[in-house]
């Protein structure tokens, strides 16, 4: 009979310093990775910072202001960009993107597309300013690309070095006030105001709250579109084209759309 092998002559007991040995091995990997993942979080803050110093330095250069960079809004590696946020000491309520290379040679930005968006829509406030509808308005080109310079460049001449030379113009009125004819009177006077381009009017009927959370939203954001437009999607009446200073609906057709979402949310 074939004697069981012994299951312990191969087996092998580590002595105390081999045990010591490893553990210490172990202790050096760790404290290694440890310093290397700190050396590369310093490294990262450090070049944030000097990238964002380096987008204020080109702004500065480039329209003669003062501006300030309120964030690193991070790195497209694809295009060895990075985008800041940041506002003309001038105009702080007017926040916008700038796009600048790895090497911080060339730079792209959407100030004066911000300052544009933001004359056009006082200019629409102030011609619809004596109706008697509660109301928000918020103009905005929908190319935001320009090779102009100029900050204080006027629609026009914005225009003439847009691509798609149209704007976008989002209307809340109160519900509550809300006359068809009053209305249709209003966007005849929007569409006056910028009879140099053509675009789109989004006619929305909201309540009080909801424009002022609109409102709010608006002045918070550095993109020209946003979700706020879907916080009132359901308010919706329509779209409406006009060309060249010329509304391409009439006030019948507004009745139609205005009666459709009526009968919708009853």
């Amino acid at each position: 009979m074939t004697d069981a092998p012994d299951e312990t002559a191969h087996s092998y007991e580590p002595n105390r310093e081999d045990v010591l040995v490893q553990r210490k091995g172990v202790l050096i990997i760790m404290i290694i990775m440890l310093a290397l993942m700190h050396t590369g979080c310093s490294h990262s803050e450090i070049d944030t910072d000097a990238r964002m110093e380096k987008a204020v330095k080109l702004l500065n250069e480039k329209y003669g202001e003062t501006f300030v960079v309120t964030e690193y809004l991070g790195d497209n590696v694809r295009y060895k960009t990075f985008s800041v946020e940041a506002y003309a000491t001038a105009h702080p309520g007017q926040m916008f993107e700038a796009i600048v290379d790895f090497d911080g040679n060339e730079m792209r930005d959407f100030y004066v597309a911000r300052r544009v968006s933001a004359k056009v829509t006082e200019a629409m406030e102030k011609a619809i300013s004596d109706t008697e509808c509660g109301h928000f308005i918020y103009a905005v080109p929908l190319d935001i690309e320009t090779t102009l310079k100029d900050p204080d460049a006027g629609v026009k001449e914005f225009i003439e070095n847009n691509k798609k030379k149209e704007f976008m113009v989002y209307l809340y009125i109160d519900e509550r006030q809300a006359e068809t004819s009053q209305i249709y009177e209003c966007m005849e006077k929007i569409a006056e105001t910028v009879d140099c381009a053509s675009g789109y009017i989004q006619l929305f009927l909201t309540d009080r709250d909801m424009m002022e959370e609109v409102k709010e939203f608006v002045d918070t954001q550095r993109t020209f579109y946003g979700s706020y437009k879907d916080m009132t999607t359901e308010n919706l009446v329509g779209s409406f084209r006009f060309e060249k200073g010329v509304m391409t609906k009439t006030v019948e057709n507004l009745e139609e759309d205005m009666d459709r979402v009526e009968r919708t949310y009853k």
